[in-house]
């Protein structure tokens, strides 16, 4: 028995049916296709394996970028572009959607209640400018527009249009916290964090396999399980959260708290002494401490047994 009929036998059959689908929209040979959907880097890192004929899928049915919807063409600049997508379609190109679906993967899914939320969506510009910086040589510095939209429909992430309709962009509901923690640390986004709670768990997984790949270095050492999600935070916390909109000194408190909680300039708090603990060392004005103390005794006035 030969290699190559060993290999037909052994094959995944949704990757040759991948395989064939790519072939016939591109006219790339179906060998030269099975070498490209088999590569390492192509296999799924922090999910299944990304399905090419769901690629091609989402370019025909999804309701904003499907070629079945959309009033003209979605392409490599995003909506609104004079080449379809389908017509550019290139080994490139889905090795770049691919790892873009890859970055995408490292951030926890919105909550459906936290849709309403306008922090809660990201400009696929800016998104396509984080993954560029994150993914690096892989993708020779760079991401299209259209392939982060692309990628995020695949995913089937939240998407809605700019609010500018002229606009090739969209925007796509992304982990807020996270998502400013990773510009933080790629140089995209002012300060450095010092608290590390809002790290996407694979951030350090996928950071090492792309570097293996860009020197040649095969990059099964680097896979591993993915992390767990971290703990929730504290009830002390969340309560926090939600004090915000009130007027005067405690609504001032919280705003200031959570502001340095979500851009991760400080921890969040466990508990109203380690609330108190934790004011009292950001900052040197009695006034503001003092609204802190009041805050950690209605909470603890509310919930005694805590």
């Amino acid at each position: 028995m030969t290699d190559s009929t060993l290999s037909s036998i052994t094959r995944d059959p949704a990757i040759t049916r991948d395989a064939k689908a790519w072939s016939r929209v591109t006219g790339v040979k179906y060998t030269e296709t099975l070498r490209l959907i088999e590569d390492p880097l192509h296999r799924g890192i922090l999910g299944d394996r990304i399905v090419v004929r769901d690629l091609l899928r989402v370019l025909a049915e999804h309701p904003i970028i499907g070629s079945t919807h959309a009033k003209s063409p979605f392409g490599l600049n995003g909506l609104r572009t004079d080449v379809g997508m389908a017509d550019e379609l290139t080994g490139k190109l889905l090795r770049q959607v691919i790892l873009t679906a890859e970055f995408l993967r490292l951030f926890d899914p919105v909550p459906a209640e936290m849709l309403s939320s306008e922090d809660s969506w990201a400009g696929s510009y800016q998104l396509k400018h984080t993954a560029e910086e994150y993914l690096g040589a892989v993708v020779h510095g760079y991401v299209h527009n259209g392939v982060l939209i692309w990628a995020a429909a695949v995913l089937d992430l939240p998407m809605r249009r700019s609010p500018n309709w002229n606009s090739p962009n969209v925007e796509i509901a992304v982990h807020p916290q996270q998502l400013e923690y990773t510009r933080q640390v790629l140089g995209l986004a002012e300060g450095t964090p010092d608290w590390h709670y809002y790290r996407p768990t694979s951030y350090d997984m996928l950071q090492n396999v792309l570097e293996l790949a860009a020197t040649g270095m095969p990059i099964d050492a680097a896979l591993g399980t993915i992390p767990p999600r971290r703990n929730p935070l504290s009830p002390f916390h969340t309560w926090m959260s939600k004090q915000t909109h009130r007027r005067g000194l405690p609504g001032r408190v919280a705003t200031d708290y959570l502001d340095g909680v979500d851009r991760s300039e400080h921890r969040a708090a466990v508990d109203p002494t380690d609330f108190r603990e934790l004011i009292r060392g950001l900052t040197s004005s009695d006034h503001f401490y003092r609204g802190a103390v009041r805050l950690a005794a209605e909470w603890s006035k509310l919930n005694p047994s805590l």
